[in-house]
């Protein structure tokens, strides 16, 4: 048994030295690109910052509020046909207009939504629509803050401007229902936004 153990230890090394022992290389593996998961985040998302225009309706009885104001957005797209938004308003002082008084109150209106943006590129003009909800809010309306949330929707269109800048606007129906938190509970009212501003995209 000793002598066919030392036979075969000596078969090794005999192949080892043959071979160049420990100078066997194996094969090199070709190195493989990694792409960072969170740079591909990044290059789907984009911002915009924007110029909204407020138009909050009392259609039971006349009365109007209107204010500008200044929107941001952040954005994912999923890929050319949808994306989800992600956006915040909020407006100067409030103009306050009814049958009896027309002025400037210190108020101001502010809105945070989540849409759903589906799209349909057409070479520079992109038209979409926006299904989402949303939290609207009125600071110190009649000594109160007032605050709703509900469905909102809208439609509207990129125009590209090149690879990483757009030009966009769009209107948003962001409430339409009776009442606003106590305030006029049976009057129907409606509250539109139109926006248009810049996107850049990463």
């Amino acid at each position: 048994m000793s002598f066919i153990k030392t036979t075969t230890l000596m078969f090794l090394f005999a192949t080892l030295s043959l071979f160049g022992g420990n100078s066997i290389k194996l094969p090199k593996s070709k190195p493989i690109a990694v792409v960072s998961q969170n740079e591909s985040l990044i290059k789907n998302c984009y911002i915009a910052i924007a110029y909204s225009y407020y138009k909050h309706k009392n259609l039971t009885i006349y009365e109007k509020l209107n204010a500008n104001a200044l929107s941001f957005t952040l954005g994912y797209e999923f890929n050319n046909y949808f994306a989800i938004e992600l956006r915040y308003l909020k407006s100067k002082n409030i103009d306050y207009k009814s049958l009896t008084q027309n002025k400037k109150i210190r108020s101001k209106f502010s809105n945070l939504s989540l849409f759903s943006k589906i799209t349909y590129p057409m070479r520079e003009f992109k038209p979409y629509i926006l299904i989402g909800y949303g939290k609207n809010k009125i600071t110190n309306l009649a000594n109160y803050d007032r605050v709703e949330y509900s469905f909102e929707y809208g439609g509207g269109f990129e125009y590209k401007i090149n690879q990483k800048v757009s030009l966009f606007t769009d209107y948003t129906r962001v409430y339409n229902k009776r009442g606003f938190d106590g305030r006029a509970k049976q009057d129907k009212q409606k509250i539109n936004l139109i926006t248009t501003g810049l996107i850049y995209r990463f």
